[in-house]
């Protein structure tokens, strides 16, 4: 990865440990980054376009503005713990795979909930994703395939089964 630019279109960055890097507009487009963890790490702005995030790590994150269009972000984790959150503000996870993704307690803060504004997850695959406990005010879901995921109350969805 080029530490000037943050540019890093198709390399292999693969159970890479980037915690708290600043990678504010990074360009990983089309990048590996199965098994990655990223928590903490400042990701506004970031562009992930038909990345590999598969098992990623992004608690803690933020991801205003970041673009996940098209990308592979299989079991990867966005929950929130210990009195900070995952940011997701503007994020577009158009077209991603999210299966199994964890997004418990995302949308809340130490003050109170703020939801996902404008976080796009338009025609991504949500199937077994879990939002138990997050707030989803503000999101976008249309045409998101919703098969066993688990909803905010608690409740599995069926809807595209």
């Amino acid at each position: 990865m080029d530490r000037e630019t943050n540019k890093c279109q198709q390399c292999d960055l693969s159970n890479q440990d980037l915690a708290l890097r600043n990678l504010n507009n990074a360009d990983l487009s089309k990048a590996n980054l199965q098994n990655a963890v990223l928590g903490g790490a400042k990701l506004k702005n970031a562009n992930f376009y038909h990345a590999n995030l598969k098992q990623a790590v992004l608690r803690q994150a933020n991801l205003e503005n970041a673009i996940f269009n098209g990308a592979n972000l299989e079991k990867a984790d966005f929950r929130c713990g210990a009195g900070t959150c995952t940011y997701l503000a503007n994020t577009s996870f158009r077209k991603a795979n999210l299966t199994g993704a964890d997004f418990r307690y995302v949308g809340f803060t130490p003050v109170g909930e703020i939801g996902l504004p404008n976080v796009d997850f338009t025609e991504a695959d949500l199937s077994e994703a879990n939002f138990e406990g997050a707030s989803l005010k503000g999101a976008l879901i249309e045409r998101a395939k919703l098969c066993k995921t688990t909803m905010p109350d608690g409740k599995i969805s069926n809807r595209d089964c």
